[in-house]
């Protein structure tokens, strides 16, 4: 038994079995039916985690402690007033402490330039599974069909979910083709299904996102390229707009034929600028900052489900069932918890980027500007659909998690040997 603990948990902090159950969370914690796997998997690294800390005295690290813990003592504070307690305290639980604990998992477990790799391959091994399973999902509906569908995440990611987990990948399948191998291969293969999963998605402002974030990293970048390197780059850039037009322009004309049939070329319906403005974001936000339905200064309570309370009119009526939230991962936390809680969401959020832009520490640079185009498009692309709840949230924390302690670590050398 002594012997099955010293495996299980190591005198050598934070390495063991506990490090190939980190991968395996990182693989299954997107896929839909994982529920049980997810919660084992999540079961067993709390109590490695735990007795490691305790018994083992490892050394544990929680990075940005002080913004934490005043968001999360704000949104408990907030179910005092909240418009729907019960619905309320649920989602504390699970959007709060779950995320907490995956950005300590994050922190303690992956955030060593050793791992980084590691990271890179669970990246890998999730876009190719999310891939296979939509392809998969794809040919199956064309056999039974004969129409190859449209708007559709697959099997285990609904639309939003799989556009939003790609969306985080891309970064390090970048990484991988750069080092080059078979690996590289795979990964650039990976790269082009990713463009084409998210053209079949339908999910519209995934390009544009994934557009900024190249643009983003291409900017980190620049300092450490040669002319030459820089013209190719601005080229690509130019080539990657033109294509970005095309794209989109038929990606809109394909949303609009399923919104309103055959028709919607004839009506105008397929041009982006007409798509762009009949929007009902539009609609929801104008509604939603005009009508306060609760103080600025505490909100109506923590919690998605708040926004439903607080505007039943915008979702009660047939084909409405998705206004039941603001649409935009800002202005439901203002709703929810007022100015204060949604300042401190941002100051949490962005000192999880603004470490990201420390010193650089050889080694690490590539990995930080991926980190950076990571968690960046993610906040970018629910800024228009929230899906930053439940495991997307999770996974973003996850790999904040991972920034933070690993620029911290970083640092932390840096201090030490200077």
């Amino acid at each position: 038994m002594k012997s099955f603990t010293s495996w299980l948990v190591p005198e050598r902090a934070w390495e063991g079995p506990g490090l190939a159950l980190m991968a395996a969370l990182m693989l299954v914690l997107p896929l839909s039916h994982t529920t049980a796997l997810r919660n084992v998997l999540a079961v067993l690294l709390i109590g490695i985690s735990g007795w490691g800390v305790v018994v083992r005295r490892w050394p544990f690290r929680f990075p940005l402690r002080t913004p934490w813990l005043t968001y999360a003592g704000f949104a408990l504070a907030s179910l005092a007033w909240s418009v729907d307690r019960a619905a309320s305290l649920g989602e504390f639980k699970s959007e709060l402490l779950y995320a907490l604990l995956c950005f300590l998992l994050g922190a303690n477990w992956l955030a060593r330039s050793s791992r980084l790799m590691r990271v890179a391959h669970a990246m890998v091994a999730l876009t190719a599974v999310l891939l296979a399973d939509l392809f998969a999902y794809a040919i199956v509906t064309y056999l039974r069909t004969g129409d190859w569908p449209m708007i559709t995440g697959g099997w285990l990611a609904g639309v939003g979910k799989l556009s939003s987990y790609l969306v985080m990948a891309l970064p390090f399948l970048l990484l991988v083709v750069a080092r080059r191998g078979v690996l590289a291969w795979l990964a650039a293969f990976l790269l082009a299904g990713t463009a084409v999963a998210i053209y079949i998605s339908g999910n519209r402002i995934g390009f544009f996102v994934v557009t900024a974030q190249v643009a983003l990293g291409s900017i980190l970048w620049w300092p450490r390229l040669l002319r030459p390197q820089r013209i190719r780059l601005v080229l690509a850039g130019l080539a990657w707009l033109a294509v970005l037009a095309g794209v989109a322009t038929q990606q809109f004309h394909e949303r609009a034929l399923s919104d309103y049939g055959n028709a919607a070329a004839d009506k105008g319906y397929a041009s982006i600028v007409y798509q762009v403005q009949a929007d009902p974001r539009w609609m929801i936000w104008s509604h939603t900052l005009e009508n306060t339905r609760a103080p600025w200064w505490r909100g109506g309570g923590f919690g998605l489900t708040t926004f439903k309370h607080l505007y039943p009119e915008l979702s009660n009526t047939p084909e409405t069932e998705l206004y039941s939230h603001a649409h935009n991962l800002l202005l439901n936390k203002y709703v929810q918890l007022g100015a204060p809680g949604l300042t401190l969401f941002v100051l949490l959020i962005g000192s999880v980027l603004f470490g990201l832009l420390r010193p650089p520490s050889p080694g690490i640079d590539a990995w930080r500007i991926a980190l950076i185009m990571s968690l960046t498009g993610l906040l970018l692309k629910v800024q228009t659909d929230d899906f930053f709840n439940r495991d997307v949230g999770w996974y973003f924390w996850l790999l904040a998690g991972l920034a933070t302690g690993l620029v911290g670590s970083q640092a932390a050398r840096r201090d030490n040997h200077g």
